[in-house]
């Protein structure tokens, strides 16, 4: 993300110099205003994925916990049995 190097606040105070053939103002507003509101969209979505990724690894983590538990149960069982 730190390649990133817009965001939807950078895009919506830039100002322009205005030229006699120039861009129609309200035409570039309104285009402006659609990137504002997709940097916003990905902003959200982004962190939504960065939150349900920490989740996983959460979820990842207690399971191989849990998982190296019963490894380690297993083993001993099998070392009771043959004794």
């Amino acid at each position: 993300m730190e390649n990133i190097k817009l965001d939807p606040n950078t895009i919506y105070s830039q100002d322009f110099t205005i030229c006699a053939n120039g861009y129609g103002c309200q035409e570039v507003d309104a285009f402006l205003d659609q990137v504002i509101e997709d940097y916003e969209e990905y902003d959200e979505k982004v962190q939504e994925l960065d939150e349900a990724l920490h989740r996983f690894q959460m979820k990842s983590a207690q399971l191989q916990e849990q998982a190296r538990a019963l490894q380690a149960k297993n083993q001993q069982l099998r070392e009771e049995a043959k004794a």
